[in-house]
């Protein structure tokens, strides 16, 4: 910018006369000559700054709007994760929770709920956690479900539960529901 104001002065000082003159009307032209010569210069060099600024406020909006639709996405995968981890955990605090009655069907029932539940689990919803089959999660989910299924079975059978089932239940829950809220956050 400098260099053009020094080259427009120079040129016409080397063209018209050597030196400052006492003369109005020659300032006067030296003015207009100015003008001319760097309006359209400065006016081109608006334009390119106008349409560079332009372009690179357009490529941050983009920018945004990709961070806002991808913060968008994990906000509805975090909620999605949170409500099954929610219904998964409440299923197994449900399994626990065994009904005093006579019927052994009707005590087994949350267990064979939860061990319907953790099928569907294995079978579609591991992909929503970033779970694969070999994945240590999903082989205590898969302990959980054996584990819980013998239990089933001891009741329906009217044989004693007993207390080492129940703690290595509670202890794959816990690692479970731990891992999956971890996964689930992040």
């Amino acid at each position: 910018m400098v260099a053009i104001f020094i080259i427009v002065v120079g040129l016409y000082f080397c063209k018209f006369h050597f030196g400052l003159s006492d003369c109005h009307s020659k300032w006067s032209e030296f003015g207009d000559y100015f003008n001319g010569l760097l309006s359209p210069i400065l006016a081109a060099i608006n334009i390119y700054v106008f349409i560079r600024l332009t372009k690179v406020i357009d490529e941050n909006d983009d920018s945004r709007q990709k961070r806002a639709e991808e913060h968008e996405k994990s906000m509805k995968l975090m909620q999605f994760r949170k409500s099954e981890l929610d219904y998964l955990s409440n299923l197994l605090q449900q399994s626990m929770l065994i009904k005093a009655d006579n019927n052994r069907y009707t005590m087994v029932e949350p267990i064979m709920l939860a061990l319907s539940y953790i099928e569907t689990f294995l079978q579609t919803k591991l992909g929503l956690f970033g779970l694969t089959e070999a994945s240590p999660v999903t082989i205590k989910i898969k302990e959980l479900y054996e584990c819980l299924k013998e239990m089933s079975q001891l009741m329906l059978n009217n044989i004693k539960v007993e207390k080492q089932n129940v703690l290595k239940f509670l202890n794959l829950k816990n690692e479970i529901i731990l891992s999956l809220q971890k996964i689930t956050l992040g």
